[in-house]
């Protein structure tokens, strides 16, 4: 077989060595200082250096590895190095990420692959180590996306596998537990029915002796407020876990129960809130008025926006008061002026006089009025001149204005038209300094 022979050409190694794209470091063998011998263009673009770095020990020009900075770069580089001198064969490094600066001034990731490799003389003797880095970005992103769509691919194909297996026991167990939910339902609604029985008859005690009211707060406080979560919680997680399986009539049911318990718990509220109006007052003191006005105007804060309500405060005294109750009060009024809007923006102005060694405060409003055969009504409680789909409430926020103003030695009225607005009245004695 006839040997090849190489062409006689005049080849510019050292030209190649410099022009080309891949970074390239010629090392002395003689650790471990592994002095710089030569490094071509590419290799100080990419370092940022010069030069000035040929003839120094490579980890005295590059303290931080550049293919991986900080001390376990320099430790796996040296290792690599002396790997290379130990068996006299190239050594391969760990991928390694990087970001390269743009001219513009930003970073772009790139992927390298460092090589050490001996090079050799025509007697065997070990001349050079060349430490060499391959680019190997692309192929790096194209194996990480094949990976990815590999996991993802098997991921759904892992969880429909256990879908289908699972569908028929869901199937029984959804069956079984329509079956609970229905006869808990049914049980939660019988506990509605004895709420609401227990409550009326709790009711019309309340109205006649104020001691029985304060038995009856202590009870509702521990005895019926923890049941009434109980069944508004359980009724809300039944809706929301077998949403997809209860029929019509039964999300209907559910529905109804919870509205049911809800109202029965703001009745409780209520009550509690008109019980508490003399047992649980703190001592009076002087109070400046327009402090309660602007709580109870912040306690309101989201109807007043949604509303556009423009109040006016024209300057209110220093009384001596609860301030907590103070603010309770106008918050009531407040309220109401707001709820029982008209079509027009709601305009409300609170100010007060001195008549009689007493203030007279006055809650005014444009809204839709009262008809005034209600005006001695509408303070008991209880008393709704509207139905619960008109207006939602209780009937039992102007009682708790009486009782805080009575408390207080004062008196509360109303002036009104139906139509033409309404003009709440209490007074206050002025108790001095």
């Amino acid at each position: 077989m006839e040997s090849r022979k190489p062409l006689h050409y005049d080849i510019d190694y050292h030209a190649i060595f410099e022009q080309t794209s891949s970074p390239y470091l010629i090392l002395a063998p003689n650790p471990p200082k592994y002095t710089i011998i030569d490094a071509n263009n590419t290799r100080l673009k990419v370092t940022m250096t010069t030069r000035d770095i040929i003839g120094r020990p490579l980890f005295e020009a590059f303290p931080d590895n550049p293919e991986e900075s900080g001390a376990t770069g320099v430790k796996n580089l040296r290792a690599s190095l002396d790997r290379v001198m130990e068996y006299k064969i190239p050594d391969t490094m760990a991928l390694q990420k990087y970001d390269i600066a743009r001219p513009d001034g930003t970073f772009e990731e790139r992927w390298w692959s460092p090589v050490n490799s001996p090079v050799f003389l025509s007697d065997g003797s070990l001349h050079c180590i060349i430490h060499h880095v391959e680019d190997v970005t692309g192929f790096v992103l194209q194996r990480m996306g094949h990976e990815k769509r590999q996991a993802m691919e098997e991921s759904v194909s892992k969880e429909l596998t256990k879908k289908v297996e699972n569908t028929e026991a869901e199937i029984f167990i959804r069956g079984q537990k329509l079956q609970e939910a229905n006869e808990q339902l049914r049980k939660a609604q019988e506990q509605i029915r004895n709420l609401y029985e227990n409550c009326t008859k709790v009711s019309k005690e309340l109205e006649r002796s104020n001691k029985d009211l304060e038995q009856f707060s202590y009870f509702v406080s521990h005895d019926l407020q923890e049941p009434l979560r109980a069944v508004i919680g359980f009724l809300s997680n039944l809706k929301y876990d077998y949403k997809d399986t209860l029929n019509e009539d039964a999300m209907d049911d559910i529905a109804e129960a919870v509205g049911g318990a809800q109202r029965m718990q703001n009745l409780i509220v209520d009550l509690l809130t008109f019980s508490r109006v003399s047992r649980s007052g703190i001592a009076f003191k002087p109070i400046k008025m327009k402090d309660a006005v602007d709580d109870a105007i912040e306690n309101l804060f989201a109807a007043v926006e949604e509303n556009k309500a423009k109040i006016t405060i024209e300057p209110l005294p220093v009384v001596h008061a609860d301030e907590t109750q103070m603010t309770l009060l106008f918050q009531n009024l407040i309220g109401n002026a707001i709820k029982y809007r008209s079509n027009k923006q709601p305009e409300i102005l609170i100010n007060a006089k001195r008549e009689n060694e007493q203030w007279v405060f006055s809650v005014s409003d444009n809204g839709i009025g009262i008809d005034p055969k209600y005006f001695e009504t509408i303070f008991q409680m209880f008393q709704r001149l509207f139905t619960r789909e008109e207006y939602q409430g209780t009937g039992i926020g102007l009682a708790v204005c009486k009782r805080i103003v009575e408390r207080h030695g004062g008196k509360i009225w109303v002036e009104s038209k139906s139509g033409e607005g309404s003009k709440f009245f209490f007074s206050i004695p002025d108790r001095g300094e």
